[in-house]
Protein backbone atom coordinates (compact mmCIF):
# COMPACT_ATOMS: atom_id res chain seq x y z
CA UNK A 1 0.00 0.00 0.00
CA UNK A 2 1.19 3.60 -0.68
CA UNK A 3 -0.32 6.37 -0.14
CA UNK A 4 -0.40 9.54 -2.54
CA UNK A 5 1.16 12.62 -1.54
CA UNK A 6 -1.06 15.01 -3.23
CA UNK A 7 -4.80 13.41 -2.29
CA UNK A 8 -3.57 11.71 0.79
CA UNK A 9 -5.83 8.25 -1.79
CA UNK A 10 -4.21 5.19 -0.56
CA UNK A 11 -3.28 2.89 -3.11
CA UNK A 12 -2.52 -0.93 -4.04
CA UNK A 13 1.12 -1.65 -4.91
CA UNK A 14 0.93 -2.52 -8.25
CA UNK A 15 -0.73 1.03 -9.00
CA UNK A 16 1.80 2.61 -10.87
CA UNK A 17 -0.50 6.10 -10.85
CA UNK A 18 -2.65 7.45 -8.47
CA UNK A 19 -6.11 6.41 -9.75
CA UNK A 20 -7.52 9.88 -7.72
CA UNK A 21 -5.43 12.43 -9.09
CA UNK A 22 -2.68 10.28 -11.90
CA UNK A 23 0.48 11.13 -9.63
CA UNK A 24 3.27 8.86 -10.28
CA UNK A 25 4.27 6.28 -7.53
CA UNK A 26 7.47 6.56 -5.80
CA UNK A 27 9.22 3.95 -7.59
CA UNK A 28 12.43 3.55 -5.03
CA UNK A 29 11.58 0.50 -3.50
CA UNK A 30 11.27 -1.21 -7.44
CA UNK A 31 14.25 0.77 -8.22
CA UNK A 32 16.23 -1.48 -5.52
CA UNK A 33 14.46 -4.67 -6.44
CA UNK A 34 15.65 -4.00 -10.06
CA UNK A 35 19.05 -3.54 -9.10
CA UNK A 36 19.17 -6.74 -7.45
CA UNK A 37 17.58 -8.49 -10.34
CA UNK A 38 20.42 -6.68 -12.90
CA UNK A 39 18.19 -7.32 -15.83
CA UNK A 40 18.34 -4.68 -19.00
CA UNK A 41 15.23 -2.26 -20.17
CA UNK A 42 15.44 -4.55 -23.04
CA UNK A 43 15.21 -7.60 -20.85
CA UNK A 44 12.64 -6.72 -18.60
CA UNK A 45 10.76 -5.45 -21.47
CA UNK A 46 10.73 -8.68 -23.36
CA UNK A 47 10.04 -10.47 -20.20
CA UNK A 48 6.80 -8.31 -20.27
CA UNK A 49 5.77 -9.16 -23.30
CA UNK A 50 6.32 -13.19 -22.96
CA UNK A 51 4.07 -12.61 -19.75
CA UNK A 52 1.54 -10.37 -21.19
CA UNK A 53 1.08 -12.74 -23.76
CA UNK A 54 0.39 -15.70 -21.80
CA UNK A 55 -2.03 -14.12 -19.94
CA UNK A 56 0.04 -13.50 -16.52
CA UNK A 57 -0.94 -9.03 -16.07
CA UNK A 58 0.67 -9.07 -13.02
CA UNK A 59 4.08 -10.79 -13.66
CA UNK A 60 3.48 -8.15 -17.06
CA UNK A 61 2.85 -5.71 -15.10
CA UNK A 62 5.93 -6.12 -12.55
CA UNK A 63 8.44 -6.36 -15.66
CA UNK A 64 6.90 -3.22 -17.32
CA UNK A 65 7.30 -1.10 -13.73
CA UNK A 66 11.03 -2.31 -13.52
CA UNK A 67 11.66 -1.40 -16.90
CA UNK A 68 10.06 2.11 -16.10
CA UNK A 69 12.52 2.48 -13.31
CA UNK A 70 15.02 2.08 -15.81
CA UNK A 71 13.47 4.25 -18.15
CA UNK A 72 10.46 5.77 -17.16
CA UNK A 73 9.77 7.85 -20.36
CA UNK A 74 10.43 4.93 -22.84
CA UNK A 75 6.58 5.36 -24.59
CA UNK A 76 7.07 1.17 -25.41
CA UNK A 77 6.92 0.56 -21.93
CA UNK A 78 4.20 3.14 -20.79
CA UNK A 79 1.87 1.50 -23.78
CA UNK A 80 2.49 -1.89 -23.01
CA UNK A 81 2.38 -0.96 -19.22
CA UNK A 82 -0.98 0.96 -20.33
CA UNK A 83 -2.53 -2.35 -22.14
CA UNK A 84 -1.61 -4.65 -19.51
CA UNK A 85 -3.91 -2.51 -17.15
CA UNK A 86 -7.15 -2.28 -19.75
CA UNK A 87 -6.23 -6.34 -20.39
CA UNK A 88 -7.29 -6.32 -16.47
CA UNK A 89 -10.33 -3.90 -16.80
CA UNK A 90 -8.37 -0.56 -15.62
CA UNK A 91 -9.39 1.59 -18.45
CA UNK A 92 -8.89 4.54 -16.56
CA UNK A 93 -4.96 3.63 -15.91
CA UNK A 94 -4.76 2.23 -19.49
CA UNK A 95 -5.57 5.71 -20.41
CA UNK A 96 -3.27 7.32 -18.18
CA UNK A 97 -0.49 5.37 -19.55
CA UNK A 98 -1.44 5.93 -23.07
CA UNK A 99 -1.78 10.16 -22.75
CA UNK A 100 1.54 9.69 -21.17
CA UNK A 101 3.08 7.92 -23.87
CA UNK A 102 1.56 10.11 -26.45
CA UNK A 103 2.55 13.53 -24.42
CA UNK A 104 6.10 11.71 -24.82
CA UNK A 105 6.41 10.95 -28.32
CA UNK A 106 2.65 11.76 -30.66
CA UNK A 107 3.23 9.89 -33.37
CA UNK A 108 3.91 6.37 -31.72
CA UNK A 109 1.22 4.70 -33.36
CA UNK A 110 0.71 1.75 -30.79
CA UNK A 111 -0.45 4.24 -27.91
CA UNK A 112 -2.16 5.69 -30.66
CA UNK A 113 -4.03 2.60 -31.47
CA UNK A 114 -4.51 1.79 -28.26
CA UNK A 115 -6.20 5.12 -26.55
CA UNK A 116 -8.97 5.21 -29.47
CA UNK A 117 -9.87 1.61 -28.13
CA UNK A 118 -10.24 3.27 -24.87
CA UNK A 119 -12.27 6.29 -25.95
CA UNK A 120 -14.25 3.49 -28.23
CA UNK A 121 -15.20 1.89 -24.83
CA UNK A 122 -16.51 5.29 -23.43
CA UNK A 123 -19.13 5.48 -26.49
CA UNK A 124 -16.50 8.47 -27.69
CA UNK A 125 -16.40 7.21 -31.45
CA UNK A 126 -15.37 10.89 -32.62
CA UNK A 127 -12.59 10.74 -30.39
CA UNK A 128 -11.70 7.23 -31.43
CA UNK A 129 -11.77 8.12 -35.35
CA UNK A 130 -9.34 11.13 -34.80
CA UNK A 131 -6.70 8.91 -32.80
CA UNK A 132 -6.97 5.99 -35.27
CA UNK A 133 -7.07 8.19 -38.27
CA UNK A 134 -4.04 10.15 -36.78
CA UNK A 135 -2.76 6.45 -36.61
CA UNK A 136 -3.37 5.53 -39.69
CA UNK A 137 -1.55 9.07 -41.28
CA UNK A 138 1.59 7.33 -39.51
CA UNK A 139 2.20 4.17 -40.40
CA UNK A 140 1.93 1.72 -44.10
CA UNK A 141 0.04 -1.47 -44.62
CA UNK A 142 3.30 -3.03 -43.37
CA UNK A 143 3.59 -2.12 -40.19
CA UNK A 144 2.80 -4.32 -37.10
CA UNK A 145 -0.47 -2.34 -35.69
CA UNK A 146 -1.72 -1.47 -39.30
CA UNK A 147 -3.89 -4.27 -39.61
CA UNK A 148 -5.34 -3.76 -35.94
CA UNK A 149 -5.99 0.25 -36.47
CA UNK A 150 -7.73 -0.50 -39.96
CA UNK A 151 -10.07 -2.95 -38.06
CA UNK A 152 -10.54 -0.58 -35.31
CA UNK A 153 -11.04 2.33 -37.79
CA UNK A 154 -13.80 0.44 -39.63
CA UNK A 155 -15.57 -0.50 -35.98
CA UNK A 156 -15.47 3.31 -35.52
CA UNK A 157 -17.03 4.37 -38.35
CA UNK A 158 -19.59 1.87 -38.42
CA UNK A 159 -20.95 3.03 -34.77
CA UNK A 160 -20.97 6.85 -36.04
CA UNK A 161 -22.88 5.18 -39.50
CA UNK A 162 -19.99 5.80 -41.92
CA UNK A 163 -20.91 2.10 -43.77
CA UNK A 164 -19.34 2.33 -46.80
CA UNK A 165 -16.11 3.70 -44.70
CA UNK A 166 -16.25 0.97 -42.32
CA UNK A 167 -16.17 -1.43 -45.17
CA UNK A 168 -13.50 0.10 -46.88
CA UNK A 169 -11.53 0.04 -43.55
CA UNK A 170 -11.94 -3.46 -42.72
CA UNK A 171 -10.96 -4.21 -46.58
CA UNK A 172 -7.77 -2.89 -45.67
CA UNK A 173 -7.59 -4.92 -42.31
CA UNK A 174 -8.03 -7.73 -44.62
CA UNK A 175 -4.70 -6.48 -46.85
CA UNK A 176 -3.16 -6.37 -43.94
CA UNK A 177 -4.02 -9.31 -42.96
CA UNK A 178 -5.71 -8.87 -39.75
CA UNK A 179 -7.79 -11.83 -38.50
CA UNK A 180 -10.38 -12.87 -41.25
CA UNK A 181 -12.93 -14.22 -38.31
CA UNK A 182 -13.11 -10.90 -36.14
CA UNK A 183 -13.45 -8.64 -39.47
CA UNK A 184 -16.05 -11.09 -40.80
CA UNK A 185 -17.74 -10.97 -37.51
CA UNK A 186 -18.16 -6.75 -37.32
CA UNK A 187 -19.05 -7.33 -40.94
CA UNK A 188 -22.25 -9.22 -40.16
CA UNK A 189 -22.60 -7.17 -36.94
CA UNK A 190 -23.11 -3.99 -38.74
CA UNK A 191 -24.50 -5.55 -41.86
CA UNK A 192 -21.95 -4.32 -44.05
CA UNK A 193 -19.89 -6.05 -46.64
Amino acid sequence: MWICTICDSRNPDEDLFCPCCGRKKNVQEHTKQNQRVGKTLSELYNEGLEKKEKGDYYGAEECFLQALNLDPNNVKVLTSLGSVFTARGSDTLGELLYKRAIDLDAQYPWALNNYAVVKSRRNDFVGAKLLIEKCLSLISGSHPVAGMAHFNHGFFLAELGERSAAAEAWREAERCGYKIEEINEQRRKYSIQ
